[in-house]
């Protein structure tokens, strides 16, 4: 890793077996860790916490611009993808069925144990992301592989499935803008393009106040929004990029730079 990755914003590209680390939003290299993992998420802190679920049962966290790992989480299942709390600072993590471990956050002795939150109504879950009051939001598939979407409210131990006023076909990333809760549908291979749809979250219901098509990227799960930008994969015939796009506008990258095989990534703030 260069030495000036500490002192600028980074963008963390998980490559499966590896993590690029460039900086944002020029895409210059800075290096590489050597952490395996699928989908990224970040805190307050800016730390990069790393779901190595496909390698190991961990969730790895890294201080910005660090080489080596601050802690080392283990969780009871294989973990898939993350999210923190806001305010709590608890970590959220799925792959555990169709619920989620959920790792409480203590300021002395950092992320304590991990506790179980099970949901029979879903089969697997994918995707999480908190909202700014502690809500947390859960997509994946239930046991007829049909996407569904689910909440844990905030100081409940129970899930609340939300029903959309949009078909998605299959779960892709969920993260919180602020006012509206993001949701991507991977599409149908190459014929349909990676939608992100935006939704109105009011009790057990969703509806959808606006959509964003991204070009030119197919079946790829996690895409990052850093302001008014989308940042995801490129992944079509043998293009391997990363590409951004304008939010809410959509439509085709306007920016993109190669990289091997990307598919996460995450935006940490100097």
């Amino acid at each position: 890793m260069l030495p000036e990755a500490k002192g600028r914003d980074l963008l963390y590209v998980a490559l499966g077996n590896g993590l690029d680390v460039y900086t944002y939003p020029r895409g210059k290299l800075l290096g590489s860790l050597g952490v395996g993992g699928v989908y990224l998420c970040t805190d307050n802190a800016q730390n990069i916490f790393i779901p190595a679920g496909f390698f190991g049962n961990q969730v790895l966290v890294y201080a910005h611009g660090a080489t080596r790992p601050k802690v080392t989480l283990n969780d009871p299942y294989p973990a898939v993808d993350c999210s923190v709390d806001p305010d709590s600072e608890a970590l959220a993590v799925t792959g555990s069925g169709g619920g989620v471990v959920i790792f409480p956050y203590d300021q002395r002795r950092k992320w304590r144990y991990a506790k179980l939150y099970s949901n029979l109504a879903m089969e697997s879950s994918m995707f999480c992301a908190y909202d700014t009051s502690g809500n947390l939001f859960v997509d994946g598939t239930d046991s007829t592989g049909a996407f569904m979407l689910a909440e844990l409210p905030k100081g409940s131990k129970s899930f609340t499935t939300i029903a959309l006023n949009q078909h998605i076909n299959a779960p892709g990333s969920v993260q919180w803008d602020g006012q509206y809760l993001i949701v991507a549908d991977l599409g149908k291979g190459e014929i349909n393009p990676s939608v992100i749809y935006r939704f109105s979250i009011d009790g057990s219901s969703g509806k959808k106040v606006g959509t964003t098509k991204l070009a030119n990227s197919y079946a790829h799960a996690q895409f990052w929004i850093q302001g008014k930008t989308v940042i995801g994969p490129i992944a079509y015939d043998s293009v391997r990029s990363i590409g951004f796009w304008q939010f809410p506008a959509g439509g085709s990258p306007v920016k993109s730079f190669s990289d091997s095989v990307p598919s996460g990534e995450a935006v940490s703030l100097k």
